[in-house]
């Protein structure tokens, strides 16, 4: 039976970010992926600051597209910010994967693709562990120290019998398109944000450029097996009108993809049970306000691999801290979020939207980024009462 240090079950930004600096510490570490190849479900979580790649030691070929303006459209305004120079990418999901893959093998660890976690048991100083071959009957059997789980919204080691009926249930479709040079031109340098209820319903839509001649249009919904506003049950409806309304040219589509996500209130997800400890998705490292995770997912690969290490060395230490690291980097501001969340996407009136929008032509470009990307508390809390003054006198 093959022993390891760590294996990492899933090979998304989390997984992989951790399994790089668990192999490059030089931790034994095996990196497991159910996908066969990873475009397969090429979905894109919006766009990071150039900050993140500088943070993590990331190359171009990673990226999709750079960014320098945000625009977002309510159903009666809209609103835009516009800065000379580049201020962020757009990664291209399925390069990210595959290089951070990549790292794990060049540091001499392995990388197993086409398997998923199957069970494990805990026995003298490892676990053992059963993977099983996806769309197979293969089994492999291995012996771990320690085990992450990377599994997603699916939470497949740590917490599968998590009651998801309480948590928030947000689904999303996404169409990559390839597109007229016109229209290129017109969304290239844009992360473009589509709320109120005539663009989706509980939700937002997008259109986030890539390489060129392509776009990634989509939308999403939270409360997603709720119908607290009334709506059209297809998604694709609401997709296709952004396509007709803000391309002006004949599209194809050259792939689509979905997925729904389960986050945590209050960010109650178990962090670690036993020889397993969780990240990324799989302990809602996702902001609630409009699902940004690649980098939350890669801190939290990063940070998990720090309390490995040291646990790897000190036994009696079992990850000491991490939660509390963890409870740290989202703080107050992320419960802010989830505040304006739970508003926002459960706003019935689209004249409360369009008045969103309105406080948000206030922000400077700098407050913008900050509200979006940093979730600075004290411009969110601001723009979270102007809301409510907006429901108590209109």
């Amino acid at each position: 039976m093959d022993s390891f240090d760590v294996v990492v079950i899933g090979a998304g930004p989390a997984g992989g970010q951790c399994a790089r600096a668990l192999a490059a510490a030089g931790a034994k570490v095996l990196l497991v992926e159910k996908s066969k190849d990873f475009d397969v479900n090429n979905f894109s979580t919006a766009g990071s600051l150039n900050e993140v790649m500088e943070d993590f030691g990331l190359p171009q070929t990673v990226v999709g597209a750079s960014w320098r303006e945000v625009y977002i459209a309510s159903t009666n305004d809209q609103v835009n910010w516009r800065a000379e120079e580049e201020q962020g990418v757009v990664f291209d999901f399925a390069a990210l994967r595959a290089f951070l893959a990549d790292e794990v093998k060049r540091s001499g660890q392995e990388v197993l693709m086409g398997y998923s976690y199957h069970s494990h048991q805990e026995g003298g100083d490892h676990s053992l562990v059963d993977l099983k071959e996806t769309g197979g009957d293969g089994h492999r059997q291995l012996a771990a120290k320690v085990i992450v789980d990377a599994s997603g919204a699916q939470r497949a080691v740590l917490n599968p019998k998590l009651k998801k009926w309480r948590m928030v249930e947000a689904t999303g479709i996404e169409h990559l398109l390839q597109v007229s040079d016109r229209d290129w031109e017109l969304w290239r340098d844009k992360l473009a944000f589509f709320i109120g209820n005539h663009w989706m319903p509980q939700g937002y839509g997008w259109i986030f450029p890539m390489e060129r001649g392509r776009l990634k249009v989509g939308v999403g919904r939270y409360f997603a097996k709720e119908k607290l506003i009334p709506h059209e049950e297809s998604y694709r409806y609401y997709l296709d009108q952004i396509i007709n309304q803000k391309l002006q040219d004949p599209s194809q589509v050259v792939d689509r993809h979905g997925k729904t996500l389960f986050y945590s209130i209050g960010r109650n997800d178990a962090h670690v049970h036993g020889r397993v400890i969780g990240i990324g998705d799989a302990i809602s490292m996702i902001n609630p306000l409009a699902l940004e995770g690649i980098r939350h997912a890669m801190w939290s690969g990063s940070t998990a691999a720090t309390h490995i290490l040291r646990y790897l060395e000190k036994p009696d230490l079992f990850f000491y801290d991490y939660k509390r690291a963890i409870r740290s980097y989202t703080a107050f501001s992320w419960r802010a979020c989830e505040y304006l969340m739970r508003q926002i996407y459960r706003e019935k009136k689209d004249l409360r939207i369009d008045a969103v929008v309105r406080a948000f032509k206030h922000l400077s470009q700098k407050e913008m980024i900050d509200l979006c990307f940093h979730y600075k508390g004290k411009l969110a809390i601001r723009y979270a009462l102007r809301l409510i003054k907006e429901r108590l006198f209109n």
